[in-house]
C-alpha cells in the first residue's frame, strides 16, 4: 500500500501479487498533456508528502536489481513483459533510457518524500541461489533506497519481520499498518494543507 496526500486529496495504491505495482508518479510535462479539468490532478499540486509501502521494490530496472539482490531475480518474467525485452537485451545501449526511466533509485534527491517500507520477507542471504520470488520481495530493496535518501537528508523508515518475531500473517501486518498509519499522520501534521 502506498498513501499519496497531494493537498488536500490523498491517493492509495494497493500490490496485487504476481502483478508490478500499481503507481503514478507525475512530472510537470505530464501536468501540462492533462486536459480533463475533472482529474483532480489536472487542478492540484502532485508533491508526494510521503510513501508507505508494503514489499516494494524501489527499482524496477533489472540492471540495478541485479547489482542489489543478485541471483537471478533480475530475470522475472514480468519485467520481460514490462519493457518487452529479453533479459540478454537490458545490457545495450539502445534500451538504456527506457530501463532508466523506472529506476527509481535514481530520482533521489533533497525534495524526496520521506519513506516507511515495511517487508514480510525475511533477510535472506542475498547468494546467486535466491529463490526469484523471495528475492523480488527482498528488504534489500528498502536498504537501497535507505542509503541513498539518508546521503540526502530525507527521512526513511524501514521495518521486517525480524522487528517482531513473535507475530506472524495478519498480527504482523496489522502491527506494520498500525506504525505506517502514525508515520502518515506524523508526515501530514507537519505540512500546512493548501486549498
Amino acid at each position: 500500500m502506498a498513501a499519496i496526500r497531494v493537498r488536500s486529496w490523498i491517493s492509495t495504491g494497493r500490490m496485487v501479487p504476481n502483478l508490478l505495482p500499481r503507481m503514478s508518479i507525475f512530472t510537470e510535462a505530464d501536468l501540462r498533456r492533462v486536459t480533463n479539468p475533472c482529474l483532480p490532478i489536472a487542478r492540484i499540486s502532485t508533491r508526494v508528502t510521503c510513501v508507505a509501502a508494503k514489499q516494494a521494490q524501489t527499482t524496477l530496472d533489472p540492471r540495478a536489481i541485479r547489482s542489489i539482490i543478485g541471483g537471478m531475480t533480475w530475470t522475472l518474467p514480468a519485467f520481460q513483459k514490462l519493457y518487452r525485452l529479453k533479459p540478454e537485451e537490458y545490457d545495450l545501449t539502445e534500451n538504456a533510457a527506457r530501463l532508466d526511466a523506472l529506476s527509481m533509485l535514481d530520482w533521489v534527491d533533497k525534495n524526496s518524500p520521506p519513506f516507511f517500507l515495511w517487508n514480510q520477507t525475511a533477510d535472506y542471504p542475498l547468494t546467486k541461489d535466491l529463490d526469484i520470488n523471495r528475492g523480488i520481495h527482498h528488504p534489500a530493496f528498502g536498504r537501497a533506497l535507505k542509503s541513498r535518501l539518508d546521503a540526502v537528508g530525507i527521512e526513511c523508515i524501514l521495518r521486517g519481520c525480524e522487528d517482531h518475531p513473535s507475530l506472524e500473517g495478519t498480527e504482523l501486518d496489522k502491527s506494520f499498518l498500525a506504525e505506517a498509519g502514525d508515520f502518515i499522520l506524523r508526515q501530514f501534521r507537519q505540512v500546512s494543507p493548501v486549498y
